[in-house]
């Protein structure tokens, strides 16, 4: 997940005219916030992602069931995410271990799905954090979104 971010004039590296200063308010009101869910193929280094409201188990079993479709001619589908509340859940696990109890039976066609979590305060293995962090500063910084509409049309991948 990247964010919650709020929508707001934000600062950053610019080109400008010589004299030229641009000056973003200490203190905004902000136009709105965001949380982009996804994950990130690491064969083609490409992104499913969709707009949430929050961070909890229901959005992580949203972005399984979208991954399960995506990747359904897919024998196995591996997770490898941070260890927040949310992600390690009783609820996402028991959801996992009914998939993998189905495809195991052969009732279901689609990927045995594997959770793999990285070790606590290893953010830095996980990929995704670094399309992130590229994204936060080709997308946001500098930046002066109107509204949370508007913010999302770069950020669609």
């Amino acid at each position: 997940e990247f964010g919650p971010f709020s929508v707001k004039m934000k600062g950053g590296r610019m080109l400008t005219r010589k004299g030229t200063t641009r000056v973003v308010p200490q203190r905004q009101k902000s136009r709105g916030s965001l949380i982009l869910t996804g994950a990130l193929e690491l064969s083609t280094n490409q992104m499913t992602h969709f707009y949430s409201e929050k961070k909890n188990t229901d959005e992580m079993i949203k972005l399984l069931g979208f991954l399960l479709r995506q990747y359904s001619n897919q024998h196995r589908l591996y997770l490898s995410w941070d260890v927040a509340s949310w992600h390690i859940s009783g609820k996402l696990k028991k959801l996992v271990s009914e998939i993998n109890s189905a495809v195991e039976g052969g009732q279901s066609l689609q990927p045995f799905v594997k959770l793999v979590p990285l070790p606590v305060s290893a953010q830095f293995l996980n990929v995704i954090e670094s399309v992130f962090s590229g994204m936060a500063r080709a997308i946001l910084h500098n930046s002066d979104y109107k509204c949370v509409d508007e913010c999302k049309n770069p950020l669609c991948l």
